[in-house]
Parts: C-alpha cells; sequence; structure tokens
C-alpha cells in the first residue's frame, strides 16, 4: 500500500512497485529490532506522571 497521499486506491504493490514507507517508520522498525526502546519508566519521567 502506497503511503504516497495520491489518493489513488491501487495497492501500488499490485503495480510491481515497493510500496512508500515514511523514513521514521523505517528507523523506528530498526531501533526495535536492535532492541534500542525505552522502558516505561524512562517514558514517564519524560510525560511527568
Amino acid at each position: 500500500m502506497s503511503l504516497s497521499g495520491t489518493g489513488n486506491s491501487t495497492d501500488s504493490s499490485d503495480n510491481g512497485e515497493d510500496p512508500l514507507v515514511p523514513e521514521g517508520v523505517l528507523g523506528g522498525i530498526e531501533d526495535i529490532r536492535e532492541e534500542n526502546t525505552a522502558s516505561g519508566e524512562d517514558i514517564k519521567s519524560v510525560l511527568k506522571f
């Protein structure tokens, strides 16, 4: 599925193109893979719960 915002309902994988994914999503996936994520306590301290 394309996230390009063209309004075209055709899935990009149907026409042989790679799907477009925002760069931040790819970075987040890499962080999860490398277990470089915040703990619940880290998040609470930033949000000051």
